[in-house]
């Protein structure tokens, strides 16, 4: 399946490239810091603790879920018989898009699903 560009309407069940972040590497914790902080010219802002897992897209429609990947490659076969009864009991609208990390624990019976707001 191709990837549709960003700027594209964007539709549940059609796989599209999402936006993805930027960083500041190799500077240790305080240089990170300070590179964020001279890079947004004194303007407040609000930093997020990076939960490294997988970046997934979860399209949802009525009782269905299908998850792909950020290159569009579909991962329903691999998560969605574990994941899709948490989301259709999270979510209760009929068609959407999440966007977000996708992280898992070492704890038995223990499962996160950190799924972007600003998209669902």
């Amino acid at each position: 399946a191709a990837l549709r560009a960003l700027g594209a309407k964007a539709a549940v069940g059609q796989p599209f490239s999402p936006m993805l972040a930027q960083g500041f590497r190799g500077r240790g914790a305080q240089g990170q810091l300070s590179a964020c902080e001279r890079s947004m010219n004194k303007h407040a802002f609000v930093m997020d603790i990076k939960l490294d897992g997988e970046r997934m897209l979860c399209h949802k429609t009525g009782t269905e879920s299908r998850w792909f990947t950020r290159r569009a490659n579909e991962y329903t076969h691999i998560y969605g018989s574990i994941l899709n009864s948490i989301v259709q009991r999270g979510l209760s609208v009929e068609r959407c898009i999440i966007d977000g990390e996708l992280v898992s624990t070492l704890t038995p019976r223990c499962h996160l699903l950190y799924m972007s707001p600003q998209t669902a």
